[in-house]
């Protein structure tokens, strides 16, 4: 399911209807030059408690998931350090997908969009990833 053929976004569910993971991510991977210029995979997830049904967050948990990424994502367009690639959502996690030309120069940037938000519980982890495996697996 994509939303029009000119949005760079694709929007795709993974797995049965009662357990789905709903995915976002770039319809193509970006130019050479930028894959190059990105090498580094940076994973944010978010693990979340959920009462079973399709194995969503709650609202409350959603909205503040919301927030987190909006903040993220304008502090990546300022900078310019990164970009976000995919995101998914179901079964207990949400998992965003960033591009990075150094880890740490991205968890700089990172955390001080988050300094005047609450504490979220993002779990951080990066690989190097120059060919952008962690994008193209989730393409159909």
């Amino acid at each position: 399911m994509t939303t029009a053929d000119n949005d760079p976004w694709l929007s795709l569910q993974d797995g049965p209807d009662g357990d789905a993971v709903f995915i976002r991510a770039l319809r193509t991977p970006p130019s050479d030059s930028d894959r190059a210029h990105f090498p580094v995979l940076i994973v944010a997830a978010w693990p979340y408690e959920h009462d079973g049904a399709g194995g969503l967050p709650d609202k409350k948990t959603y909205d503040q998931m919301h927030r987190f990424q909006e903040a993220v994502f304008a502090a990546l367009v300022e900078s310019g350090v990164g970009m976000e690639a995919a995101s998914l959502l179901g079964r207990g996690v949400k998992e965003w997908r960033y591009y990075a030309a150094d880890a740490e120069r991205f968890l700089e940037v990172f955390n001080q969009a988050l300094d005047a938000l609450p504490a979220f519980p993002i779990e951080m982890q990066s690989y190097d990833d120059p060919d952008w495996d962690g994008l193209t697996e989730l393409l159909p």
